[in-house]
């Protein structure tokens, strides 16, 4: 994600760079991106009504605001569902492994013995520390990849 964000505001900083009647027939699709837009209403603002492109700025920001309003809700949305699921199975004490918790199919613990050389007691359920790892990729599923999968 990084990379995407990367790429975006580099090609967003060379939209409004140049005057687009100065650039290439190509480079005439930085048209639809906002920031060379926003630099449009901006220019009109602090030139009087001078440099006057609010025809063309205004139909083209008016689009990315519920687009980035929908992304935006969607995402937090997603990311806080995944963070309530990883928080309820930590609370549960669910073990990953096996799929109980700790109270299932567990037998009942021994009474302490008296020797105090031989006081572990034996259970039936799998006990696994979490790693950094487990907790990298947990956290990846939550919040998505700190780098592009390819890479």
């Amino acid at each position: 994600m990084p990379f995407v964000v990367l790429l975006w505001v580099m090609l967003n900083i060379a939209s409004t760079l140049s005057p687009l009647e100065a650039q290439a027939g190509f480079y005439h699709w930085m048209v639809a991106l906002p920031s060379h837009e926003a630099y449009s209403v901006l220019m009109t603002i602090w030139s009087a009504g001078a440099h006057n492109r609010l025809y063309r700025a205004l139909p083209v920001l008016f689009p990315w605001w519920p687009v980035a309003n929908v992304t935006t809700s969607i995402t937090h949305i997603r990311a806080c569902h995944l963070a309530y699921k990883l928080d309820q199975e930590e609370r549960a004490g669910l073990d990953v492994e096996t799929g109980l918790t700790p109270g299932e199919g567990a037998k009942e613990d021994p009474a302490p013995l008296q020797n105090t050389l031989t006081t572990a007691t034996t259970r039936t359920w799998l006990e696994r520390e979490r790693t950094v790892e487990d907790v990298a990729l947990e956290r990846r599923q939550v919040y998505g990849p700190s780098i592009p999968p390819f890479a």
